[in-house]
């Protein structure tokens, strides 16, 4: 899978739901790619999102990459802090690059770093590129 001009990776598989595009690609890296998507994310989307992604990956951890750029979406304050604190879906979640391209995500995803707390390495990117580079810095 091609992911900027000079990153590309093998995609292992992927699994879609209505407000995001979910792809494993080599060295246990999950590319998650938000699509525009009209209802707020809550809390029981925000459980199905997770089982779907526990599912998918077996149970086993992966370094999530989380792409908002071109697109708008909006989650519910207790999604938000689901998907930041609950142990079934943090165990998943290895390390998490947030990927934004407008201020207005910029402003809710520091939110999400400094009042939801993520547990495991957070970091937010304006880029791609930067967001894999990190990402690969964390893999073990």
């Amino acid at each position: 899978m091609q992911i900027t001009e000079k990153i590309a990776l093998r995609k292992v598989g992927d699994i879609e739901l209505p407000w995001v595009s979910i792809h494993l690609l080599e060295k246990r890296i999950l590319y998650l790619r938000f699509k525009p998507f009209e209802d707020e994310i809550d809390l029981e989307m925000a459980k199905r999102h997770s089982k779907a992604i526990s599912e998918f990956l077996n149970g086993d951890g992966a370094y999530f990459i989380v792409n908002f750029t071109n697109t708008h979406i909006v989650f519910s304050n207790e999604a938000r802090e689901f998907f930041a604190t609950d142990a079934n879906h943090t165990k998943l979640r290895l390390s998490q690059a947030i990927v934004i391209d407008t201020l207005a995500y910029k402003i809710v995803a520091n939110f999400y770093i400094r009042f939801n707390k993520p547990v495991g390495p957070t970091k937010i990117f304006e880029d791609l590129e930067s967001a894999f580079k990190w990402t690969f810095t964390k893999i073990l």
